[in-house]
């Protein structure tokens, strides 16, 4: 027990001994943890004061930077924006030096110009100045201005013939007597010519301008009045008729009423927009189907398309087109399709007076007038005045007021030629008094002033021409030796220069010096330009037969007599060349009533370049001095060109005896022709009575 206790002592003992060990290692530890805590500690303070230093010497250097920076990029902007204002200020002087030179070009380009312009004039001055060549119909860009006449000039033609006509002569000796100076030869008097013909000033007045505005005024009223007229007159004439036998049969009334019904339910079925093809398809077929029935030439048809109500139908088809003011892109209906109802208007009033009455006295036709006048004005230049005309590539063509255009002029020519009641003759003068107050002569005299070129290869311009000289010849029919004054017809055309139509054929004929050789024979001319130079031949001996006083005035005008010269010249020419007879009686005929009794129209037949239009007359083939027929044609008209005029006698006593004009006169046929007749009157017929016009020129 006593070693038991001794071991538990010891053990007790090292158990302290253990324990003093370990708390002893444990504060070694502890101290050891201490140190090491202070040192890390130490280690992070150190490192954190590292730290911080180096972030102040990176921020400092930062900061140092960015001041620098600021600096360089102030100085860089300082720099680049004097540099942009050097640049500035080198790219506006560059401008303006680019623009000075520019500027002295353009001075330089436009002086040369105008010296060109002015060489080519004074070129213009030395060749009008003579009869030789081909004038241009082509206006001025600015007008001319003769300081001796005090006259404007608009183009070289009629440059040409104010320097060879005889009040420019006349003045011309005054004024060079009056400054002391004796022109002599052809080049002074040129020289001279050069120096009074300037540009004309700008806003300078011209006398026709202003005689114009007042016309247009006095044509404007008179429209409105003649409109209100024919619509009182119309409802008068509908409340007076008795309804229409609607059960009247004829051989296609079926097919007629059918197609009228068609008409009108696709008329009322349709809206404002543009008509679905569908429904174009439908017309055009009911329209061609009543063309075909009426065109059977059955009066019965024609009545009974008149009691169902047809005008009423298609008046509603161009009602449709008044409403779109006749634009082509705004129009419901294609003008194909109004072109068509055009035809049905034709053969419905094809020789029938019923119809044609009515459409006259229910004034039914204004409509048509009022869509040509809308159609024809957007053909022809913006120009109220009718007196200056723009010049275009060539004149458009619009087969709308080509079709109202033909029905006019047939239901015209068929009211005129009918023995129709007073009433409807009186009405017709109003109808034609309309038309010409509406500026309808006016539109078309414009439409034939833009032919500058050929019409050769455009065959649908010739046909429009062609239509619009027939619609003016039906208005020349329809008008009465006494309805001039209440139609003012004939002074319409007289101051349009008869309808500009010289001024069409010289431009599509004459154009580009075409008449200026005449060593081999001229081009043939294509059937539609013969056919409007035919149509316009036609259209002035109507005309001449009318009112030749104002014909021969109009021809004898500045401008238009070199044009009627040069026409004449040319066709003779032509027609002799080609053997086409008919074209060339009819300018045989019309040369005799330009000549007769009126010296300067003779003097003009024997100017210009050789051979002269009367040495042309005196050498025309053989059968026109021997067949009795042809002789009809030409002696009356050398009669014209010689009578009373020694300088004209003396040319034609050269090329040919004038006993045979002696002996024409004295044949039965002289006696029954008009133009002999007008040139010597009966009780002067005889030249037993007076002295020839040899004995009197020599």
């Amino acid at each position: 027990e006593e070693r038991l206790a001794v071991l538990a002592e010891e053990k007790a003992k090292k158990a302290e001994q253990r324990e003093e060990r370990e708390a002893r290692a444990e504060e070694r530890r502890r101290e050891m943890e201490e140190a090491r805590q202070r040192n890390l500690e130490a280690m992070i303070s150190r490192r954190r004061e590292r730290e911080e230093r180096i972030q102040g010497s990176q921020a400092a250097a930062r900061e140092k930077r960015k001041v620098s920076a600021r600096q360089k990029d102030k100085e860089r902007l300082e720099k680049l924006s004097t540099i942009r204002a050097a640049e500035t200020d080198m790219k506006e002087e560059l401008k303006e030096k680019i623009m000075q030179k520019q500027e002295d070009a353009a001075k330089r380009h436009a002086e040369h110009l105008e010296d060109i312009r002015q060489k080519a004039f004074e070129l213009s001055v030395q060749k009008c100045s003579t009869d030789e060549g081909v004038p241009i119909i082509k206006p001025y860009e600015n007008k001319k201005k003769c300081m001796i006449c005090n006259v404007l000039i608009r183009s070289e033609v009629h440059l040409q013939s104010h320097l060879r006509g005889k009040k420019h002569s006349e003045e011309l000796e005054k004024s060079a007597e009056a400054e002391g100076k004796q022109l002599k030869g052809s080049s002074e008097i040129t020289d001279y010519n050069i120096k009074q013909i300037i540009d004309a000033p700008e806003g300078e007045t011209d006398p026709i301008t202003v005689k114009a505005k007042e016309r247009v005024k006095v044509v404007k009223r008179r429209a409105k009045k003649l409109k209100v007229k024919l619509e009182v007159k119309g409802e008068e004439f509908i409340a007076s008729q008795s309804a229409p036998n609607r059960h009247l049969d004829s051989p296609h009334r079926a097919k007629i009423g059918k197609s009228l019904r068609d008409i009108d339910k696709l008329l009322s079925g349709q809206g404002k927009g543009t008509w679905p093809n569908q429904a174009v398809s439908q017309l055009e077929r009911a329209l061609g189907e009543i063309t075909r029935s009426l065109d059977k030439n059955f009066a019965k048809d024609q009545d009974v398309f008149f009691n169902l109500g047809g005008f009423d139908v298609l008046g509603k088809i161009y009602d449709k087109v008044l409403e779109s003011k006749g634009a082509s892109n705004s129009c419901p209906i294609p003008i194909k399709a109004i072109v068509s109802c055009g035809k049905v208007l034709l053969t419905a009033t094809r020789d029938h007076q019923g119809n044609c009455e009515f459409l006259l006295l229910s004034n039914r036709v204004s409509k048509f007038i009022e869509l040509m006048r809308n159609q024809l004005t957007r053909l022809v230049p913006s120009d109220p005045l009718g007196v200056e005309f723009d010049v275009s590539p060539g004149p458009e063509t619009d087969p709308l007021s080509k079709s109202v255009m033909q029905f006019l002029s047939t239901l015209i020519l068929q009211l005129s030629k009918t023995n129709t009641s007073q009433n409807a003759k009186n009405r017709l003068q109003d109808l034609v008094s309309y038309i010409v107050s509406v500026e309808t002569v006016d539109n078309l005299a414009r439409y034939f002033q833009l032919v500058r070129n050929p019409i050769d290869s455009s065959p649908e311009v010739a046909e429009f021409l062609l239509v619009a000289l027939q619609f003016l010849s039906s208005l020349t029919g329809a008008v009465h030796s006494n309805g001039e004054a209440h139609t003012l017809l004939l002074s319409t055309l007289q101051w349009t220069e008869l309808a500009g139509t010289v001024s069409l054929l010289y431009g599509m004929l004459l154009h580009q010096g075409r008449d200026t050789a005449r060593d081999t024979s001229p081009p043939p001319l294509p059937t539609h330009t013969l056919a409007v130079a035919t149509e316009t031949c036609t259209l002035l001996q109507r005309l001449v037969s009318q009112n030749l006083g104002m014909v021969q005035s109009v021809l004898a005008s500045e401008g238009i007599s070199l044009e009627f010269r040069h026409i004449a010249s040319y066709l003779l020419w032509y027609s002799q060349c080609h053997s086409h007879t008919p074209l060339l009686n009819q300018v045989i005929i019309l040369v005799g009533y330009f000549t007769a009794n009126h010296a300067d129209n003779q003097t003009i037949v024997q100017e210009g370049s050789q051979p002269s239009v009367l040495q042309q007359l005196t050498n025309l083939p053989f059968q026109y001095f021997s067949q009795p027929e042809l002789k009809h044609v030409l002696f009356p008209t050398l009669l014209s060109c010689c009578h009373n005029n020694s300088v004209n006698m003396k040319i034609l006593t050269t090329e040919m005896s004038w006993q045979l004009i002696e002996d024409f006169i004295k044949t039965p046929e002289a006696k029954k022709s008009q133009l002999v007749n007008l040139i010597l009157p009966p009780e002067t017929n005889n030249p037993a009575n007076s002295n020839t016009a040899e004995e009197k020129s020599a």
